[in-house]
């Protein structure tokens, strides 16, 4: 699961930038957990705010 603990998701709305580690949304950590790597979940669109498209 390191590797989902280094990874940190940015977020802006309305001018505010958020900045949280992907370990900190428990279906990401729990989909790592299982097995599952983060480049699949973000690709998949689980990253939050994130849009891999």
């Amino acid at each position: 699961m390191s590797g989902i603990n280094r990874q940190l998701i940015l977020e802006k709305h309305e001018g505010i930038t958020k900045v949280y580690r992907a370990s900190e949304q428990e279906l990401l950590k729990n989909l790592c957990q299982e097995g599952d790597l983060p480049g699949y979940l973000w690709k998949q669109g689980l990253f939050g705010g994130v849009d891999p498209k």
